[in-house]
């Protein structure tokens, strides 16, 4: 799903559309040190920025991290450098709004391609779906 976060006077806020997603992502870095949590999962991702839910990190806003992000489907296994932009707890997981400081733009671009063809997938099924159940009324 394409999400745009819209303020109240309707007009999008974000530069770019997020992909929401589900990667599989493992943090290395936490403030220039060895991280001792590693599972995390991108939750949605975009050209300057991403989303990740992680458990056990307490970071505050300018925080820096670096994240390893696999997509054994396309063989992609990827560093990205961020900094925290926001942090809150939601069920017991801590989710983190990033963005990009450093990253291979060509496969950043791959990712982006991956999450779009998905998204366009979903979008497909949805529309299929809608014309079947029109049909049988």
């Amino acid at each position: 799903m394409i999400r745009a976060s819209v303020s109240k006077k309707g007009l999008e806020r974000r530069k770019y559309p997020r992909y929401e997603c589900s990667l599989r992502s493992e943090v290395l870095e936490f403030e220039g040190k060895k991280s001792l949590i590693k599972k995390a999962t991108v939750l949605d991702f975009s050209r300057e920025g991403f989303k990740v839910g992680l458990d056990f990190l307490i970071p505050s806003p300018g925080s820096q991290l670096t994240l390893k992000i696999l997509i054994p489907e396309r063989q992609i296994i990827t560093l990205i450098s961020a900094e925290v932009v926001w942090s809150k707890y939601y069920k017991n997981r801590l989710k983190m709004g990033l963005k990009i400081k450093d990253a291979d733009k060509k496969t950043k671009e791959e990712i982006l391609e991956l999450l779009y063809d998905r998204w366009l997938e979903k979008k497909e099924k949805r529309k299929r779906k809608k014309e079947f159940q029109k049909d049988q009324n």
